[in-house]
């Protein structure tokens, strides 16, 4: 009996640390979004997904790894600007052309050339049928979900571009 009660005990201390630093880390983000809304910080829409999403997953993922995968795409639409010619001619062809590249990246295989001469593809995304609405799990309609299944939810089409 006193074995588990013992187990019991170390069962709740362990909930309430959890549920405690839950709260914290809570705190902590609304505290940064506040800070942004406040203007005592920039307003960085990037950071503001991250900080929310992370806060639900209980600091499952790194910032930094986040704006890795961020950059590289961005780096990857830069490229595909730069080597591309859109035939466009209207008066917001740069515009166009940032859509156009962020359209390929996600809807088309880019061969990518390795310093060695080698190439590597990068895959296009694919649209996640299962649990659209986030009904069974909200962390499926989160853009760092999108980022690293490479499969997107159309809600989040629009937050991508």
């Amino acid at each position: 009996m006193q074995k588990v009660f013992s187990i019991l005990l170390f069962v709740v201390i362990g909930i309430t640390t959890k549920a405690q630093s839950d709260k914290e880390l809570f705190n902590s983000a609304f505290v940064e979004l506040k800070n942004m809304v406040a203007g005592k910080q920039p307003i960085n829409f990037k950071k503001a997904v991250f900080v929310v999403e992370n806060c639900y997953l209980s600091e499952e993922n790194q910032y930094e790894t986040f704006c890795e995968v961020i950059d590289y795409y961005t780096e990857l639409c830069k490229r595909l600007i730069q080597t591309r010619d859109l035939q466009y001619s209207e008066s917001d062809k740069q515009k166009v052309s940032v859509y156009a590249a962020v359209f390929s990246l996600m809807k088309d295989t880019i061969p990518i050339q390795k310093p060695d001469g080698s190439l590597a593809y990068n895959l296009p995304f694919e649209y996640d049928f299962e649990d659209i609405y986030g009904s069974q799990n909200w962390a499926n309609m989160f853009v760092t979900k999108t980022l690293i299944n490479k499969k997107r939810k159309l809600s989040l089409i629009t937050i991508s571009l």
